[in-house]
């Protein structure tokens, strides 16, 4: 805070009002609460999903264009087990091995 403010210092004013947990948190030694398997717990509930394995290769296709590839030369299909609100993972399989890949995760 400051004398013509009651914003704390180093924030622009009218940005705050009132404490905000995250950086009023004091615990820094405690463990996180968002870990990876609480994440996807809440993803699978929410979006119905049950437990389930990805193919055990994955690809990561930034703008799309493998993934529009193999939809149309693999047959893939999209991936009922995939627990994401943002991407969707496609998979098919080649010889033996399910093969799985994620399009248009530019910035992810």
């Amino acid at each position: 805070m400051n004398e013509f403010s009651d914003t704390p210092i180093g924030y622009p004013r009218g940005v705050l009002a009132g404490p905000v947990p995250l950086l009023e948190r004091k615990d820094h030694g405690a463990p996180s609460v968002l870990r990876p398997e609480n994440v996807l717990r809440e993803v699978r509930r929410q979006k119905a999903l049950h437990l389930g394995h990805v193919p055990p290769v994955c690809v990561i296709d930034p703008d799309g264009d493998i993934v529009n590839h193999v939809q149309a030369t693999c047959l893939a299909q999209r991936c009922d087990k995939w627990a994401c609100f943002h991407t969707s993972m496609w998979e098919w399989t080649s010889g033996s091995v399910r093969c799985g890949i994620i399009g248009q995760v530019v910035g992810g």
